[in-house]
């Protein structure tokens, strides 16, 4: 164990080893918080402040975490809920007002360098139904010196009935910003195949899988092929819907007007990273968004608050 992991799990312990509900964890190298109330479980990791782990007691889990991940530091997990910003995807894909503040584009990792780093928990406040969990990480130049610009990011975390994440962001420089960012949330499922996705209709999206080809949503979304969609504007709530289980997941998102729904299948997955083959089969990314023309700027100063919030409306059962 390195002299900073063991400062970090020491520091953690120190604070909030004793709180109750809460255990700290260490998945190899990387350190997690899981937190259990009366109504779920949840874990949390630092690096990324990813949540991994969302199941409310005596249900499925909500999100798919695959197990093929290694747990390393600087390897984002594959599952969750990983926090891509200041840019979504390929930043050459994202508007020129993003990708003219970065200095080396064609280096410059998909979805963002923050789902890499380590941020600071700063607390954790448990009642018998709900956990919050918050997290901060400060951006300056020599976080990443391509983008030049200062920043601190707040992501609160609460646990209960349902999982609501909120993601605060602050310009603390003295130059204004723009930025992209989607709550990647991979959702779990028993069957993509026997899933559809509604709320969409009547959507404009770009099949980012058909050479960004603009295309109107009019139905309910099936999965039978490689599906990301980029939707710039849509509704505030779509619903995941799995007939089998006769049950369905609320997306709720607040200041997130973007969607994008993302599935592999069969000749992706066989390239992914920290993925098995056959994990297109129990996942989907339903994921709150900023992007294109609803990219934020940020004057200096400014904070900006997005939040999504996901809830079994009608419970699938273990």
């Amino acid at each position: 164990m390195s002299s900073d992991l063991a400062t970090t799990l020491q520091t953690l312990y120190a604070r909030f080893g004793e709180l109750p509900g809460v255990q700290i964890e260490i998945h190899k190298s990387l350190p997690a918080i899981t937190v259990t109330n009366d109504k779920a479980v949840a874990t949390v990791f630092l690096q990324g402040a990813q949540v991994s782990e969302y199941q409310r007691h005596g249900e499925k889990p909500t999100l798919f975490l695959s197990s093929a991940n290694r747990f390393l530091p600087d390897v984002p997990l594959r599952g969750g809920i990983p926090i891509c910003w200041p840019w979504f995807g390929d930043l050459k894909r994202n508007p020129a007002t993003i990708s003219q503040q970065i200095e080396d584009v064609e280096n410059a990792p998909a979805h963002g360098f923050v789902r890499n780093l380590q941020w600071q928990l700063d607390d954790i406040v448990a009642s018998p139904n709900e956990t919050t969990l918050t997290l901060s990480l400060d951006v300056t130049p020599q976080t990443y010196p391509a983008w030049p610009y200062q920043a601190r990011l707040s992501l609160e975390v609460r646990v209960g009935e349902s999982l609501k994440l909120t993601l605060s962001v602050t310009n603390t420089g003295l130059s204004a910003f723009q930025y992209s960012l989607a709550l990647h949330s991979y959702l779990a499922v028993d069957n993509v195949e026997k899933c559809y996705l509604t709320g969409l209709e009547d959507t404009v999206c770009f099949n980012a899988a058909e050479n960004w080809l603009e295309q109107s949503q009019t139905d309910a979304l099936n999965f039978t092929e490689e599906t990301d969609l980029v939707c710039p504007t849509g509704p505030s709530t779509v619903h995941l819907i799995e007939e089998d289980q006769q049950g369905r997941i609320d997306i709720h998102s607040h200041n997130l007007p973007s969607w994008v729904i993302w599935n592999p299948w069969v000749d992706k997955s066989q390239r992914l990273s920290d993925f098995n083959p056959q994990d297109y089969q129990k996942m989907v990314c339903v994921e709150s968004a900023s992007l294109l023309d609803n990219a934020p700027e940020l004057a200096a100063g400014q904070t900006v608050r997005h939040y999504t919030q996901i809830t079994h409306s009608q419970p699938t059962k273990i």
